[in-house]
């Protein structure tokens, strides 16, 4: 969250996490080879001559390519675009510093079967927290902390992204951008359409060698981008679903926050923005011979997830602190749940009022239980482990799999097409 946003709030207590199963390069080969087959292996075993972050520990998640949960996790660097230097923050309690080598990174999730070639390419672009052990973001854990013990990485271990992206069934890859401690540009993301592509075109050399067989263009477009944020995340991915409207309405960009809506600014600008879609759905739904098959069309535009503090404050009206000692006082129709009912209560109306529970549904507020750092997984540290070690994840429990659901069903990963069901209602999936 941004520095004069940032609130006090008390350490959550982590479960503690059993040992992984695996505890080997041997060990995770065998099990791999038993799980998933000759194909995994040699997939993996292709991995281990390819560098990922140079300060990554040695065997640990950032090193090199991975396998993961029925997904490849792949470190980047070299990066143009995005954040580039130092990562100075006092705070960040590991070596594997953001920006040492003066190179941008990130961490890219590939479902095993997406289709770069024939399908439509999704891409989800997540932006962590502040949180996250003071800004670790996607790097790897010098020693246990409530969100994670020693030598785990977030996305793995409480966001379950390659999880729940696997269980999606959506033709869709991840990318987790890596910024630094604190302070302001910590992504240092000037356009955000620059930064994909710079990715995206990184990520095929590296398939080049990962995945030989796996055909990827040139100029890869993605037919959708969805922005999300968890935490101090918030604010840019706000900003980056932004810079990703215009063109086909029904594709534009879709906006997750988790516990992302940090103090009255961020509030402010969010509602502004939001403002700004709805009017321009309004336009857009108006001139629409069946305003009901568009909305079936384009699907979950906005999901806003809450727990405790600020962040109930800032949806349905209360009282906090910053961490600067200043006090904000939310009134109940300032907050942002008021806003949205008064919006639609106001302009669903007339010929729109038909629709007006289904295009409602896909602006949608909610509060749920759990622990903040795990708000984008299964809101809580799992109990169990996969036969690989890495944490065990329920299908339909994580946040970030429930929104994906309210897209709509035209990006199937080709193995999957059963599990997305493109006449799904949002009004269903989130009442």
């Amino acid at each position: 969250m941004r520095s004069s946003e940032r609130q006090r709030r008390p350490r959550e207590p982590r479960a503690p996490t059993p040992a992984p199963a695996a505890t080997t390069a041997i060990d995770r080969v065998l099990e791999l080879q038993r799980s998933a087959g000759n194909a995994a292996v040699a997939r993996h075993l292709r991995t281990v001559a390819r560098e990922g972050w140079p300060e990554a520990p040695k065997d640990g998640w950032n090193k090199k390519a991975q396998p993961v949960a029925g997904t490849l996790r792949i470190p980047l660097t070299g990066l143009t675009q995005g954040y580039q230097e130092a990562d100075t923050g006092k705070a960040t309690p590991t070596k594997e510093k953001a920006g040492e080598s003066k190179s941008g990174r990130a961490i890219v999730v590939v479902p095993d079967g997406t289709d770069f070639t024939h399908g439509k390419l999704e891409v989800l672009l997540v932006f962590h927290g502040l949180g996250e052990s003071a800004g670790i973001g996607y790097r790897q854990r010098t020693s246990d902390d409530e969100m994670g013990p020693k030598g785990s990485v977030h996305d793995v271990e409480a966001d379950v992204i390659p999880q729940q992206l696997a269980a999606s069934g959506r033709n869709m890859i991840t990318i987790l951008a890596q910024g630094k401690s604190t302070g302001s540009g910590r992504f240092g993301i000037s356009d955000t359409a620059a930064y994909v592509k710079d990715v995206l075109a990184k990520l095929k050399a590296e398939l080049a060698t990962l995945q030989p067989d796996v055909a990827v263009p040139d100029n890869l477009t993605p037919y959708r981008i969805v922005s999300a944020g968890h935490s101090g995340g918030g604010p840019q991915a706000v900003d980056s679903a932004v810079a990703l409207q215009g063109g086909d309405w029904h594709r534009a960009a879709p906006l997750f926050l988790f516990d992302g809506i940090n103090g009255p600014n961020e509030l402010g600008t969010l509602k502004k923005t939001l403002q700004g879609w709805l009017e321009t759905d309004r336009d857009h739904l108006t001139k629409a011979s069946d305003p009901a098959a568009e909305l079936a069309k384009r699907g979950l535009k906005f999901r806003s997830t809450y727990t405790a503090g600020v962040y109930v404050a800032n949806h349905e009206g209360g009282e906090y602190d910053l961490s600067g000692g200043k006090h904000v006082k939310i009134s109940p129709a300032e907050s942002l749940n008021a806003f949205l009912d008064a919006w639609f209560g106001a302009n669903a109306t007339g010929p729109l009022a038909g629709v007006a529970k289904t295009w409602k549904a896909q602006y949608v507020t909610e509060k749920v239980a759990g622990n903040h750092h795990y708000q984008i997984g299964a809101r809580g540290p799992s109990k169990k482990r996969d036969a690989a070690g890495v944490p065990a994840y329920d299908k339909g429990s994580g946040n970030l799999e429930k929104s994906l659901k309210g897209l709509p069903g035209d990006a199937p990963r080709p193995e999957k097409h059963a599990e997305l069901e493109p006449e799904d209602d949002p009004s269903k999936v989130f009442a």
